[in-house]
């Protein structure tokens, strides 16, 4: 994992890369590192940035809105919206897109990762209900690892949901999150909806080297039924 960082964060000119990586199933961690060509020494890193760095989510935040909405029962497949051609006027605020999109079903809104398609759709069942959800995914508290230096993230709960707040809070705008939390989040997903507490021990040995005693699955939550996890 540390090889493919440095090869990536080389080839694309980034400042810094972090990965983990994770069994779906168990919550088990099998790898997490990061890269940063800036520190005094990159092969000694001096704390894990997977678990202690937090960043705005931004468009991967989309999974947790899109869940929100399959819960609520608020996506019809069939329905088209109007994605107003990359540019929706909220009030005072303007929307954008990064490329011009017209009218798309929600599995081309989620596929071309349009802003003002997610944000119509959230806005139908609330802000509430996406911060409900995202929070069910353990956005904004640790994940619980036993691991020093873990930041919690953080998602805001604004004294009025506006149509502008609910939009911005469903493309993942003014949300903080760890790579760890993130990588858990999109994992529940993977295996149908259950959160999993992320572990890196396998298992305890006896004094004669035997394994003694595993490591056993811990869950945290159901975010989200099988259904809409498929």
């Amino acid at each position: 994992v540390e090889k493919e960082l440095r090869t990536a964060v080389e080839k694309y000119n980034a400042k810094s890369g972090m990965a983990a990586f994770v069994d779906c199933q168990s919550g088990e961690v099998l790898a997490m590192a990061h890269f940063d060509p800036s520190e005094t020494n990159p092969d000694k890193p001096v704390k894990l940035r997977v678990i202690s760095d937090q960043f705005e989510p931004g468009s991967s935040f989309k999974i947790f809105s899109a869940a929100a909405l399959l819960d609520a029962d608020a996506v019809n497949f069939s329905d088209t919206l109007n994605c107003e051609m990359g540019e929706w006027v909220i009030g005072r605020r303007t929307l954008h897109d990064s490329e011009k999109h017209g009218w798309l079903n929600f599995r081309g809104i989620f596929e071309l990762s349009s802003n003002i398609g997610i944000a119509k759709e959230a806005i139908t069942i609330g802000g509430e209900n996406i911060f409900e959800e995202a929070k069910q995914f353990g956005i904004g508290r640790k994940t619980g690892i036993n691991l020093p230096g873990e930041a919690s993230g953080s998602i805001a709960h604004p004294a009025v949901w506006s149509d502008f707040n609910i939009a911005t809070l469903s493309i993942g705008h003014g949300v903080s999150v760890s790579t760890l939390q993130l990588a858990m989040g999109a994992a529940t997903i993977a295996n149908g909806g259950t959160l999993y507490k992320p572990q890196i021990i396998a298992g305890y040995v006896d004094d004669k080297g035997l394994v003694a005693e595993r490591t056993v699955p811990v869950v945290v939550a159901h975010p989200l039924e099988e259904s809409s996890a498929d």
